[in-house]
């Protein structure tokens, strides 16, 4: 399955995590480190990225978390 435009692994696990999903959600990058954070008692207070790692990180992690856009998707 190709990295979803607003799911992406792209970083890190593109040539060998095809799909990846957190309560039979489908999660990226950002979810599967949020939740290894979560794991460990680690809240996630700040994502800095691009405009859709962004909106990805309200839509996952509520309006709690602050969010940097450094570029546009």
């Amino acid at each position: 399955m190709p990295a979803r435009a607003t799911r992406s692994s792209n970083h890190t696990y593109a040539d060998r995590v095809h799909d990846v999903r957190l309560n039979g959600k489908p999660v990226g990058e950002l979810g599967l480190n949020a939740g290894l954070a979560g794991v460990h008692r680690v809240p996630v207070a700040l994502v800095s990225g691009d405009s859709a790692l962004a909106a990805e990180a309200k839509d996952l992690l509520g309006d709690g978390v602050a969010t940097v856009v450094v570029k546009e998707a």
